[in-house]
């Protein structure tokens, strides 16, 4: 017989939200974001004091954003929380990692650095899951679509954060989109490497998606090419 614990989380793992409650979801952050945006000064939260006394950690709260952050996660389970963050696409609480979890955590990014860090973090999140479930041999070919799709949209979103960046600072820019194409480069080299292993469909869908990021970052330098000249 299993102990309270272990029922609660197996319990855990059951919960998702459904398309419709992530909507309303985001909506409502933008509205509370938009209504307090953050102050040029980091103002203490009207939650400090509470949270100090549960953990240290909490001291660090300043912006009402990191609260807001926090309110959202226990709203939805703090235990929950904990178990999406590890998990893969077809899990069950995948939906609440890239819908719930990585959204609120990228509410807190709101200087152009810290956003193109933020964007750079999701896309190695991307890769680095799509390698896992590769290596698994569970890579299907409709998440080899849907992960490419996710991937597109992330290096989207870190080169026009980059872009901007690059206009108060070009330099952490440059180092930012330095770090990119390495980490670009690693993975296609990583996924290539599961595709020569077997000819199973999880790998060919891997050398598909090696493929996929080897076009990407060529795309880019061709692009960078012709603005130089």
């Amino acid at each position: 017989m299993k102990t309270p614990i272990e029922q609660f989380i197996d319990s855990a793992h059951e919960i998702r939200l459904t398309s419709e409650a992530s909507r309303r979801i985001r909506e409502k952050l933008i509205v509370h974001m938009r209504a307090n945006p953050v102050a040029t000064k980091p103002i203490q939260s009207p939650y400090h004091s509470f949270f100090t006394i549960l953990s240290p950690l909490t001291s660090t709260l300043r912006m009402p954003a990191m609260a807001l952050a926090l309110i959202l996660v226990v709203t939805i389970g703090g235990a929950t929380a904990f178990a999406a963050a590890g998990t893969l696409p077809g899990d069950t609480l995948y939906p609440v990692k890239v819908n719930v979890i990585e959204p609120v955590r990228g509410l807190m990014a709101v200087s152009p650095k810290a956003k193109a860090v933020w964007h750079t973090s999701v896309i190695e999140e991307r890769l680095n899951e799509v390698e896992k479930l590769a290596k698994k041999d569970r890579l299907t070919s409709d998440d080899g679509t849907r992960s490419k799709e996710r991937f597109d949209r992330s290096i989207d979103e870190v080169r026009l954060n980059i872009e901007e960046l690059s206009q108060d600072d070009p330099e952490t820019a440059k180092e930012i989109d330095e770090l990119l194409e390495v980490s670009l480069s690693r993975h296609e080299k990583a996924l290539k490497e599961v595709e020569v292993v077997s000819s199973s469909t999880s790998s060919i869908e891997a050398g598909l998606f090696s493929e996929h990021i080897r076009k990407g970052s060529r795309n880019k330098r061709e692009r960078d090419s012709e603005d130089n000249r």
